[in-house]
């Protein structure tokens, strides 16, 4: 006598029966959860042993398939099976008897006493007793079959279990048989996180520098930490699915999907992949015709290889009967370690390896000597609004309301225009460039007639919006923005300005339709609410034909009587760049060159003549306007020059950020701030001269300074702490004095330290008005 589930070499044929007949009648999916109910009742001794079988087949009975459905199913796990059943053989299974003579009708079958309409059959038994009326010779069951029907029975001493292709004379024997196979499945997932570990590490930064990604495998430490997550993934998926080559995919996919992000970003950004770029892979995606996301062959093979391993390997490997209640508690320790290893390890700054033990190094370069998985962990809390240590929010408050909140006066109400400019960078300041004079021709002539200095950002390439809504909160660090969230923009509105954010792009890219709202702007115009229909319907809008539409909005506002603050992002002279270039060069060629490279620059500087064309253009039209306006314009941040920033090294431009000089190259671009004629009239002091480098943070409060406005609490406080510490640059690099440094004074410390507190106040306390800040 064998069981139903050892007959049919399955793990349990009860519920592949219930996978089938939901396959045929999905929309009674809803019984799953009365049949655990009844389960729960059964185990908890409400009802008896007949009355749960009865009501758990009561289910597939209620609206039953065919006998022809249920011979079919029982012919096809017959082919499934490698078993070879002699006719006279009994099967025993806890299904309905008549179920079991429909899927196997030529075999002696011995199934519950319940009849096709889900009742209990007259003078019923239980398929224990049933079985020991029969007084067989042997019996061969499942694991699941022994533990619910023979166990602690007088026939469990001539039952044998059958699992894995192995006979067991007794319970305990499987179990350890089980656990040993359970231990060397782990030992092999352990081994392919390693294997598929080292090849990540190789495919996600090898080609931005070998050098330091050889630095990981000189630390066990570092090792360990990239490919923990790897094999707890392995881990996880193999609880869950209890299936060998589940069990590897869900760890290598993860894992060369994150390494494959890795390399294209540092190709075409250099920079890493970060946790907070997962909310941008719809933009990603939609960039996907301006960049080659074509990976090496070379990968295709390695990834290849990779996933074949999983297959042969979950091909021979044999997979354990784990008990649902063995795999949840090993489950939970999985995820008690993996927080634990998170608090103590991921996320501490002094398990992040320095670069060369440079604290001046690039991102990039720290992420790579680290591992690409570990520091993509550990950049989580990137995303996160870090509360500053010691931070009470009554002294935070209190610094805050030290200052008095003010209104604009009636006599120097003005216009504000700020505007943002896609990739732009004046190549003309590094003097060994010869460039045509005409590029820049008409941005050092409202240079002139303003003030213009850097603007240090912390993105290079990409990232846009970083120093985009710096400029507009005043925080030195952006945190995720997802309610309503304290900025300038909001003080505007309390002065009963019309505020409003334009860009000729989409609205859903970097989900400005949405966090634009958030920082308080009355109206977003974007390509398809008004550009393409108002502008011109093209992909990029040009940017004269951006300004032009900005003075006619500015006007259309002033004449009903109001004053108009507006921020504008531009999209012309988007990169990547085309290595062709067959106009008339803005750069002479020079030996030592590259035609690649040399295409690029030239392309750039024929869309940045147009935008500084275009600058000029503007403020001409706003000077002739009765009406004053401040305009403050400035790059957002350095534009893509080639895969590994080769157009920057043809130049001859240092990029290294453990120099100040490498520093301020790789994220310092102009701005300029600049006021019309009646605005001369009304303002404290002139723009004019080279103007401070600042941070993006510093913009509005240094228009506010000319101005004479004092504005918001929080414009103060930036307005006062702009000359102690003008640049709050990345990672924790500040511009005092003049000079970068790692290491503030006491005095600018102290200062920081204020500053972090108010600032996370102002992130984490969102007020409808500072005015009634107290």
């Amino acid at each position: 006598m064998i069981d139903l589930s050892t007959r049919f070499n399955r793990v349990s044929v009860q519920a592949a029966m219930l996978s089938f007949y939901l396959c045929h009648k999905p929309w009674r999916f809803w019984i799953v959860f009365p049949m655990l109910f009844n389960k729960l009742l059964f185990w908890l001794h409400r009802i008896d042993e007949l009355d749960y079988q009865a009501n758990y087949w009561h289910y597939f009975l209620d609206e039953p398939l065919s006998e022809k459905s249920w011979r079919q199913f029982g012919r096809r796990l017959d082919k499934r099976s490698h078993r070879h059943v002699k006719g006279h053989t009994t099967i025993v299974g806890d299904v309905p008897s008549f179920f079991l003579n429909w899927m196997m009708p030529d075999s002696h079958n011995v199934g519950l006493d319940i009849g096709k309409e889900g009742s209990i059959l007259p003078k019923a038994q239980t398929l224990s007793a049933k079985i020991a009326s029969l007084q067989p010779q042997s019996l061969v069951v499942s694991p699941r079959f022994f533990r619910k029907f023979v166990q602690d029975t007088p026939i469990e001493s001539k039952t044998r279990i059958y699992a894995n292709r192995h006979f067991f004379s007794s319970f305990k024997g499987f179990r350890r048989y089980q656990t040993a196979l359970f231990l060397r499945n782990v030992v092999v997932l352990f081994v392919m996180a390693v294997f598929t570990g080292v090849v990540t590490i190789y495919m996600a930064s090898a080609a931005y520098n070998l050098n330091l990604t050889n630095v990981v495998f000189k630390s066990p430490r570092l090792i360990l930490l990239n490919i923990l997550p790897i094999f707890a993934f392995m881990l996880i998926g193999y609880l869950l699915f209890n299936r060998v080559m589940l069990a590897i995919l869900a760890g290598q996919v993860p894992a060369i999907i994150v390494a494959i992000v890795n390399y294209f970003m540092l190709q075409y950004r250099d920079y890493p992949f970060e946790y907070s770029d997962i909310g941008l892979a719809s933009e990603a995606s939609n960039m996907g015709s301006r960049y080659s996301y074509m990976p090496p062959v070379k990968y295709f093979l390695v990834v290849g290889v990779l996933l074949i391993l999983a297959v042969i390997i979950g091909r021979f490997l044999k997979t354990t009967t784990l008990r649902w209640w063995v795999r949840l508690l090993t489950l939970g320790l999985v995820f008690i370690s993996s927080v634990f290893m998170m608090n103590h390890y991921y996320l501490v700054d002094d398990y992040y390896t320095l670069a060369n033990n440079d604290p001046w190094g690039p991102d990039a370069d720290r992420y790579v000597v680290n591992g690409y998985m570990f520091s993509f962990i550990h950049s989580v809390k990137n995303d996160w609004v870090i509360v500053p240590e010691g931070y009470n929010a009554a002294t935070a408050k209190k610094l805050l309301s030290t200052y008095q909140y003010r209104d604009i006066p009636a006599d120097k109400r003005l216009n504000v225009i700020t505007i943002q400019l896609e990739a732009f960078q004046d190549f003309s300041k590094w003097s060994d460039l010869d460039i045509d004079p005409s590029v820049y021709a008409g941005l050092h002539q409202v240079a002139s007639q303003g003030m213009a200095g850097q603007l240090t950002t912390t993105i290079f390439g990409g990232g846009t919006v970083d120093t985009e809504r710096k400029a507009m909160t005043g925080f030195s660090e952006l945190s995720p923005i997802n309610g309503m969230t304290n900025s300038f923009v909001q003080y505007f509105n309390e002065q009963h300005y019309v505020t409003r954010f334009m860009h000729p792009g989409d609205a859903w890219f970097y989900n400005r339709q949405n966090i634009d709202r958030y920082l308080g702007f009355q109206k977003t115009l974007f390509r398809d609410n008004y550009y393409d229909k108002h502008v011109a319907n093209v992909d990029v809008v040009p940017d004269a034909k951006v300004f032009n539409d900005l003075v006619k909005q500015l006007k259309k506002v002033n004449v009903e009587g109001r004053q108009f603050f507006n921020q504008t992002v531009t999209m012309q002279n988007h990169g990547p760049y085309s290595t062709e270039f067959d106009g008339d060069p803005l750069l002479p060629w020079k030996k030592g060159y590259n035609k690649d490279d040399y295409g690029i620059i030239n392309n750039y500087l024929t869309g940045a003549k147009e935008t500084s064309d275009a600058l000029l253009g503007l403020t001409k039209k706003l000077n002739q306007l009765d009406q004053p306006v401040v305009l403050a314009f400035w790059g957002d941040h350095n534009p893509w020059g080639g895969d590994k920033n080769s157009t920057y090294k043809m130049l001859g431009i240092n990029l290294r950020q453990s120099t100040q000089e490498g520093y301020e190259n790789y994220y310092n671009t102009p701005y300029v701030m600049w006021a019309n004629q009646a605005a001369k009239k009304i303002m404290d002091k002139d723009f004019s001269g080279t103007g401070p480098t600042i941070s993006p943070m510093y913009v509005l409060p240094e228009i506010f300074t000319h101005v004479g406005w004092k504005g918001s609490q929080y414009m103060q406080v930036l307005q006062n702490l702009e000359a102690q510490v003008p640049v709050f640059g990345e990672k924790n690099h500040y511009m005092i004095n003049g000079k970068l440094t790692t290491h503030p004074g006491k005095r600018q410390q102290k200062a920081i330290n204020k500053f972090d507190d108010i600032q996370y106040y102002m992130k984490s306390n969102y007020m409808m008005s500072q005015k009634q800040l107290r």
